[in-house]
């Protein structure tokens, strides 16, 4: 039996059988009870589930993309109507302040929802804003001797100790 030359997405017996391997799936039946409930090989259950892998991340794309443009959509709107009401406001009110941060406000959420704001840089200090200090402290008390003379030869670190 060769291959089929009509594509997974327009085959009617594949997109048909996709919806019941994903809800056997989620329910979290294993790829072999799916294959027998369906009466199909293993190997289409394992292609179906790579198939609804791509599905998933299409419909997950999607549905974030949509999102971020609604909501982009939405503070844009917020922007509009604050530079209108900002703009009908003396000079010097606070009420114009407040305002202007919201349209500022909004273009910063914009700008997170979109990834583009500038990147926020963080440090790391030890005390009072210091570099911060790092040590090791072996405990050499478990090894032989051997291991200790060893270490010795190795490093040659070890101090004469009389015990």
């Amino acid at each position: 039996m060769g291959k089929k030359s009509v594509d997974w997405t327009k085959d009617p017996v594949i997109l048909a059988r996709l919806p019941k391997v994903e809800d056997l799936h989620i329910k979290g039946a294993l790829n072999t009870q799916i294959a027998r409930a369906l009466n199909v090989d293993e190997i289409t259950i394992r292609r179906d589930l790579k198939r609804l892998n791509t599905l998933w991340k299409e419909r997950v794309g999607a549905d974030v993309e949509e999102q971020r443009a609604r909501a982009t959509a939405v503070y844009r709107k917020v922007q509009i109507e604050s530079w209108k009401a900002a703009n009908n406001i003396a000079d010097k009110s606070m009420v114009k302040v407040s305002y202007l941060n919201t349209v500022k406000a909004a273009e910063d959420s914009i700008a997170k929802i979109l990834g583009t704001e500038a990147p926020t840089k963080r440090e790391l200090s030890g005390p009072d804003g210091g570099p911060i200090t790092h040590s090791v402290t072996y405990d050499l008390s478990r090894l032989s001797d051997e291991e200790l003379e060893a270490l010795d030869r190795i490093t040659g670190k070890l101090a004469d100790t009389d015990e």
